[in-house]
């Protein structure tokens, strides 16, 4: 696989990046991931920046 392909299927909305806010979606966000809720990657906001 060559380095960009990860970025060649962002762009073309192969794989997204999902955002879940509070501490308390970790759990459901969790579950998604084993669960195959989302293709991609998954990320918990706790603070804001």
């Amino acid at each position: 696989m060559r380095p960009t392909a990860l970025r060649d299927w962002h762009d073309q909305g192969s794989i997204t990046v999902a955002v879940s806010s509070g501490l308390e979606s970790a759990p459901s966000a969790l579950r998604g991931v084993f669960e195959g809720g989302n293709l991609g990657e998954q990320l918990v906001q706790i603070v804001q920046p």
